[in-house]
């Protein structure tokens, strides 16, 4: 996602994306540039302010951390995605926690063996295509 968006955002994209018989898988950002982040346990990670008040070359270092930590969130998402493939454990290599994990493990095996690995494809807009 963007700077100060959410995946939800795009859920008209995914959803039509997915229509067609894609497996999607989101990212939601967890650096503080979401404009909201809500985890599983109910906890949050509000949009962060802190590069705001930085001086322009402070600034830019800061952003490239956060393109550093996304970049390796979007790795994670596509271990994920090749492990389904591959026939491997997803759930070893996923981000973060899940809410209902009898259904996390129901819905991988319905998609193990569905994905194919070679045809992944990575979607991203304004800072989310910079990652």
């Amino acid at each position: 996602h963007g700077l100060t968006a959410t995946r939800e955002q795009y859920t008209s994209l995914v959803a039509e994306v997915a229509s067609h018989g894609t497996v999607v898988v989101c990212v939601e950002h967890t650096d503080g540039t979401a404009a909201l982040v809500r985890f599983p346990d109910a906890s949050t990670l509000p949009f962060s302010r802190a590069e705001f008040g930085l001086k322009p070359r402070e600034y830019v270092w800061a952003r490239r951390e956060q393109i550093d930590r996304r970049a390796g969130e979007v790795c994670a998402a596509l271990a994920f995605a090749q492990a389904l493939s591959e026939g491997g454990d997803p759930s070893a290599v996923r981000a973060g926690p899940c809410e209902d994990e009898a259904a996390f493990r129901a819905l991988v095996e319905r998609l193990q063996g569905s994905v194919d690995g070679s045809r992944l494809a990575l979607l991203g807009h304004s800072m989310g295509a910079a990652t």
